[in-house]
């Protein structure tokens, strides 16, 4: 709108209280669709005709002539009016306050993609008009009008949206809430909708995380759940994710993160599931994150082979988890005493790391066991027979423990459900007694055996007893096992002939058979794989 214009419709204003003793009198100011963008170009009327008419009418009754004075007076003063006008105009080009967003930009582009007019955001929207407008995967461009729908979008561009494996509904009209990966939820202070999940695992995410969650971090107050795995992110887990007050989980699992653990995410006093697996990540486990003990369930960091660090000291105050999972890192540190506190822990992993030390007679009270395997790492002593009093214990693995040793318990007999037991490579010197018949897995490899009386389970698939001092006779019912797939008898000094049963295993394929087949002690008449002989 220029000057003149402006100072032509203040002074028609000013006017219309003069005029109001006259029934035949109105003046109406009609903005055409497109006013936001085009200076706010005006047409006014008088009486149903144009405002050219409008004047002459006014200079033609004799009894009129002080309003026409009137009217340039206001005319002049309206020129600083136009001035401000001009600076709005100059503030909504900046992506400030304009009351109206016209359907198509200045290039001609359908931004929004529907024709209609988008209600602009408010003065105070945290977004220029640059960072709400971006190209859609089909060409086009689209503006965002919501804060939670910026901040999405934003995220789409930077992690690479248009090559997602799946991107259903993205960047399209439909509500935020269905796009892909989005999960809403009302709020209690307000009872609107906003965005509390975000779940893109396994979806060709590409690109900076920290950059990207920039975006999320600032304007996704109310999230609460955030699962990335399987991706291709690079960079660190930002420190600003302890803003996100409400975050349950946080899951960066499989990427090329690099960096250490933020010690700020220690303040998330609702966690209860982290993992980082499969990463880069290097310094140390955080002794701050045992803040998150009251809550949390799950501590996944597999597999960073820089993490370094030790258990946390208060280990035992971890009540409600149910997962640990350091295995592949070079954490380090004795198992607690405490550890017996946890009843609900179902899964420990703490393979090939320094973890150091006996292990706790304690282990015995965590009645919810199912997995323990520590193996290639650093522990010293005997099995604790209390570990027989683990009722649902399926998995047990202690190999490669090379000052583990000792008797084996005959408690573990008891263990009706153990499925794989692994002793190899340590300095075990009794013979082992399993009665369980629901074994499937048993491997004491290179344990130092001096007995070959067990007592096979019916149901044995897999047997190893491989680079061991094992000496005698095979014992014939072996043969007996009629389910066995896997038998590596290998790197011994077994005495006497293998059983025909089993030759004939090997003969129909549902065997593989590992034996010294040049040994002269054992008469092997058939075998999968013949191994030189130990003598």
């Amino acid at each position: 709108m220029n000057v003149e214009e402006t100072s032509v419709e203040v002074g028609i204003e000013s006017l219309r209280d003069l005029y109001a003793d006259e029934p035949s009198t109105s003046i109406n100011s009609i903005n055409n669709n497109n006013a936001a963008e085009e200076g706010f170009e005006e047409d006014v009327y008088h009486d149903g005709k144009p405002l050219e008419m409008a004047v002459d009418k006014l200079k033609t009754p004799p009894k009129r002539k002080k309003y026409v004075v009137l009217l340039i007076v206001m005319c002049a003063l309206g020129g600083a009016v136009a001035l401000a006008v001009l600076g709005i105009q100059k503030n909504m080009d900046q992506g400030g306050s304009q009351a109206i967003e016209g359907s198509n930009n200045n290039d001609g582009n359908d931004i929004n993609g529907t024709g209609a007019p988008t209600l602009a955001p408010s003065v105070n929207f945290p977004f220029t008009m640059q960072e709400r407008t971006a190209e859609t995967c089909e060409g086009g461009f689209r503006t965002c009008t919501e804060v939670e729908e910026c901040a999405l979008q934003q995220l789409f561009v930077a992690l690479n949206g248009c090559e997602w494996y799946d991107r259903t509904n993205w960047l399209s009209f439909q509500p935020i809430c269905d796009w892909h990966g989005v999960t809403c939820s009302s709020v209690e202070e307000d009872g609107e909708e906003r965005v509390t999940e975000l779940d893109w695992r396994e979806n060709n995410l590409r690109g900076s995380l920290p950059n990207a969650l920039l975006s999320v971090i600032t304007h996704l107050k109310e999230l609460e759940y955030l699962d990335l795995d399987d991706n291709s992110l690079t960079g660190t887990i930002p420190s600003e994710l302890a803003l996100l007050t409400s975050l349950g989980l946080l899951s960066f699992s499989q990427n090329l993160l690099t960096g250490s653990l933020p010690t700020e995410l220690a303040t998330l006093s609702s966690l209860f599931y982290f993992a980082s697996r499969t990463n880069q990540h290097d310094g140390v486990l955080p002794q701050e994150y045992s803040q998150w003990a009251p809550r949390l369930e799950s501590l996944e960091l597999k597999d960073n082979l820089l993490l370094q660090g030790s258990l946390f000291d208060n280990l035992g105050d971890f009540q409600q988890l149910l997962s640990l999972d350091l295995e592949g890192t070079d954490i380090g540190g004795t198992i607690s005493t405490s550890i017996g506190n946890l009843k609900q822990l179902w899964y420990v992993a703490l393979d090939r790391t320094n973890v150091r030390g006996p292990i706790p007679t304690q282990v015995g009270t965590m009645e919810s066991l199912e997995y323990f395997s520590v193996y290639d790492a650093y522990l010293t002593g005997t099995i604790p027979s209390q570990l027989g009093n683990c009722a649902k214990l399926e998995t047990l693995d202690l190999s490669y423990n090379d000052k583990l040793g000792g008797p084996v318990p005959t408690e573990l007999g008891q263990l009706q459900g153990l499925a794989y037991f692994d002793l190899e490579a340590n300095y075990f010197n009794s013979t082992l007694f399993i009665s369980s018949v629901f074994l499937k897995k048993v491997d004491n490899s290179s344990s130092v055996w001096t007995s070959t009386s067990w007592p096979w389970p019916p149901n044995l698939t897999f047997f190893s007893v491989q680079n061991n001092n094992i000496t005698g006779p095979l014992p014939s019912s072996l043969g007996a096992l009629n389910f066995l797939q896997w038998l590596h008898l290998d790197k011994n000094e077994f005495e006497g002939t293998m059983p025909a049963a089993l030759c004939e295993r090997v003969r129909t394929n549902f065997l593989q058979l590992d034996a010294d087949c040049e040994s002269p002690l054992l008469n092997c008449s058939c075998f999968s794989s013949c191994c030189p002989a130990q003598i």
